[in-house]
């Protein structure tokens, strides 16, 4: 069983990956708040963090950076509507990024290689 947060301030993602994976044994746990993250991320343990670079309109690579002094270890996928710009991309701190579509086949084969690598 792995523990999953999905950060993104639409409910949606949350539910979907909620709904794939919690069938599975894994915990999904979504959280909305940017100003909620970090108190979230220090609660638990977590396998994976699926995080959506854009939170209330606002490009959030310092939460990114964050997350990974706190726990370099933890797996994070971008998971966002936008293609990303190329330098942006090479960023060592990520762990992948995926471009989100209705059909989350990209999202679900990231998830399972990433939990399975761990």
């Amino acid at each position: 069983m792995a523990n999953i947060m999905v950060i993104d301030e639409h409910p949606s993602l949350e539910k979907l990956v909620s709904e794939t994976f919690s069938t599975q044994g894994h915990l999904v746990y979504g959280v909305s708040d940017a100003d909620k993250v970090m108190e979230v991320f220090s609660s638990s343990r977590w396998d994976l963090i699926l995080m959506d670079l854009y939170i209330n309109g606002v490009e959030r690579w310092d939460l990114l950076e964050q997350l990974k002094l706190h726990d370099p270890p933890v797996p994070i996928l971008i998971v966002s509507a936008f293609e990303p710009p190329l330098d942006k991309y090479l960023r060592e701190d990520m762990d992948g990024y995926i471009q989100k579509d209705w059909e989350m086949n990209g999202l679900k084969r990231h998830i399972h290689e990433k939990l399975s690598a761990r």
